[in-house]
């Protein structure tokens, strides 16, 4: 007989799926979208503009002087400064469909 857990069972796996496409679907428009204005501005002005990750963190008005002034950082200075300058629409691509995918995985283990 189908009894109440397995009611909770399901709707969670159904929950857990439809996260799963919501995060792949973002996780694939958003660095499409950030494509298309760069070509757009290109197409209209014919300068590339460059989305680095730094550029999120320049427009929320958080300052990343010390990440770039530090000169007596050794490796963890230049990771940062490597991480800060790849591409936005890389880096949420790789965020939004993980984040996603372990969202899934913690409401739905199986």
């Amino acid at each position: 007989m189908y009894d109440l857990q397995d009611a909770r069972l399901s709707r969670r796996k159904t929950i857990a799926l439809q996260l799963n496409a919501w995060g792949v679907t973002c996780g694939v428009l958003i660095p499409v979208i950030i494509f298309v204005y760069q070509v757009f501005h290109w197409g209209t002005t014919l300068k590339w503009p460059p989305f680095p990750v730094r550029w999120l963190f320049d427009a929320c008005g958080i300052g990343l002087d010390a990440v770039y002034k530090q000169a007596d950082w050794t490796l963890l200075g230049w990771m940062a400064r490597v991480f800060l300058d790849l591409p936005l629409g890389v880096v949420s691509l790789v965020v939004v469909i993980f984040s996603a995918s372990l969202i899934g995985r913690l409401i739905d283990p199986d």
